[in-house]
């Protein structure tokens, strides 16, 4: 081989290195990139799960108020009745 033809392949082999090193650059920034974007996602689903977490508790206690006040509602119309049976009786 002459000289001429190993300094085209090494130029050739060189040229094709930093190809691949500017590529991996390039690909490590998307990683990078794709490292921040999960860890903002991560940090969205925290907030809805608190979210979602508060509200079933919200709603939780809004239906042990509404149970609450049927049963207070009841008794009410139970007494109403008895009261108008005793009316009643005395008629």
């Amino acid at each position: 081989m002459s000289a001429s033809v190993v300094s085209l392949a090494q130029a050739r082999v060189q040229r094709n290195c930093r190809m691949i090193q500017e590529s991996n650059q390039r690909t490590l920034g998307h990683v990078r990139d794709l490292q921040k974007a999960q860890r903002s996602l991560a940090s969205s689903l925290d907030t809805v799960r608190d979210g979602l977490v508060e509200f079933s508790d919200a709603l939780d206690g809004s239906i042990q108020r509404l149970h609450d006040s049927g049963a207070r509602q009841q008794r009410i119309m139970d007494r109403i009745e008895r009261i108008q049976a005793s009316s009643d009786a005395f008629r």
